[in-house]
């Protein structure tokens, strides 16, 4: 009589003779000693070549993929946000041009997708020109949109235009799941998402007028 690799023998246990299904209870073992099957877990690292390998991704065949490759990475970390300061958002609008930010606790997201779905909230300025300029605009803007910041999941949206050095600010919302962040996109007429885990930005529609 055979045995698996678990030392368990495979004859049918209250089945008839060459019936598939249960093994015999093995000592110290309550009812049937089936191991369930072990979960599979998307490993982050496969999902983000897999990703990157792919020229044109902005199509929304691909949002499953992303969304898979967002989770897998929430489930490595223990928290959604970072903690980042005004000075840090200060240098990263100086250094990349854009960030997310909430100065009600002093966090930043690192994993899911973010988006703007209140193009009437967007606000344009002068580039502040020092952290403390930065830290009392944010501020203002906070309090005037506290009904929509005040909630979890909503950040400061900013983007620095190199161009002409002005910064965009509006309230943005950082989601898990790309299928839905596109359909917001499209439904606020946005031209695209953030997408956190390949720091890229993906157009959903490149002809949408209500800002960024």
């Amino acid at each position: 009589m055979s045995k698996d690799t678990h030392g368990r023998t495979h004859r049918p246990a209250g089945l008839p003779k060459g019936v598939a299904g249960t093994y015999d209870r093995n000592p110290g073992t309550n009812g049937d000693d089936i191991a369930p099957p072990m979960p599979v877990h998307d490993d982050p690292d496969i999902l983000r070549r897999e990703l990157a390998s792919i020229p044109q991704r902005d199509g929304p065949e691909y949002d499953g993929l992303r969304t898979r490759l967002a989770r897998a990475e929430l489930g490595q970390m223990e928290s959604k946000e970072k903690h980042a300061t005004a000075a840090d958002m200060f240098r990263s609008l100086s250094e990349t041009g854009g960030g997310t930010w909430s100065p009600r606790n002093d966090a930043t997201p690192v994993v899911g997708f973010c988006h703007s779905p209140y193009p009437e909230r967007s606000r344009v300025v002068a580039m502040p020109s020092t952290t403390d300029d930065f830290a009392r605009l944010s501020m203002e803007y906070l309090m005037d949109n506290r009904d929509l910041l005040s909630k979890d999941g909503n950040y400061l949206g900013l983007w620095r235009n190199p161009a002409d050095d002005r910064l965009y600010v509006d309230v943005s919302v950082c989601d898990m799941d790309a299928h839905d962040v596109r359909d917001a996109c499209a439904k606020h007429d946005q031209i695209a998402f953030w997408d956190i885990q390949l720091g890229e930005e993906v157009i959903v529609n490149p002809d949408a007028r209500s800002g960024q």
